[in-house]
């Protein structure tokens, strides 16, 4: 479980972003036209969907949209 506590005066909120923890995330796609492009095109645009968002979140990271 984690805790949040306020640190240097800050308190940990992620939806107004000054939550000092923070991780990037990457999705890399080939752009040669094979099956696996595809799969990652149709990967990418589930996730960015309402649903593929609701997932994001639900898996404890902040959602893009």
């Amino acid at each position: 479980m984690i805790v949040f506590q306020q640190m240097n005066d800050v308190s940990p909120f992620v939806e107004d972003g000054t939550y000092p923890f923070t991780r990037r995330l990457f999705i890399v796609i080939r752009r040669d036209g094979t099956p696996d492009r595809t799969a990652g095109i149709a990967y990418v645009n589930m996730l960015l969907s309402k649903e593929g968002q609701k997932l994001v979140e639900k898996a404890g990271y902040v959602p893009l949209r």
